[in-house]
């Protein structure tokens, strides 16, 4: 039996070296959904996906800024200590749209190849201060399953909606352990690297 969903755990970076590493890239040449929770704690420069997108802190005007898969900043969209809902689509004619809590926040456009590995650093720079949850990727556009993926401000279940990677963050293996196991279709599971915490 399927356990009932809750969400009880995140985990967080501690600006210093912290990252979270897939065990293999995930690789998303056409239509892509991207969809984290996260939560700014400190400092002006952070990635939360290398090396697409990168938050600017209080100092540089709270900006979020997409890179090298169509190009958006926006500016004063978040504060620092308050989760948020932050969600990047690709449709089918290659155009890109920025999600803040379900609205849209900026569009570009990129027929790039979207690989991702790498989240909370980029390399061995920038790295995050603040916590990550509910981090899931699809292999489509997702933009009408919006309302639900954002479920008013609170993470919910994601399965009805078919993640091709789906990371907790916590809620599955008990708060403990390095390894957070991937609750999609897509079964590459992600290292938690230098020490985040539960």
């Amino acid at each position: 039996d399927k356990p009932v969903f809750s969400n009880s755990a995140s985990v967080e970076f501690d600006g210093t070296d912290d990252d979270f590493y897939l065990d293999s890239s995930l690789s998303f040449p056409g239509e892509f959904t991207f969809s984290i929770w996260f939560k700014h704690s400190a400092g002006n420069f952070s990635y939360l996906i290398n090396p697409y997108i990168f938050l600017y802190g209080p100092a540089f005007g709270s900006r979020i800024n997409v890179r090298n898969l169509g190009t958006i900043t926006v500016v004063n969209t978040y504060d620092l200590d308050r989760w948020y809902n932050l969600a990047y689509i690709r449709d089918g004619s290659n155009n890109t749209t920025l999600y803040l809590d379900g609205s849209s926040v900026g569009t570009s456009s990129s027929s790039a190849t979207a690989t991702f590995r790498q989240l909370g650093r980029f390399g061995a720079f920038d790295p995050l201060s603040g916590k990550m949850d509910e981090i899931a990727f699809w292999d489509s556009d997702q933009t009408s399953n919006l309302s639900t993926i954002y479920n008013s401000g609170v993470p919910g279940d994601l399965s009805a909606l078919s993640p091709t990677n789906w990371y907790r963050m916590g809620d599955i293996n008990g708060s403990s352990g390095t390894t957070i196991a991937d609750q999609g279709s897509g079964g590459v599971d992600g290292e938690l690297r230098n020490g985040p915490t539960y």
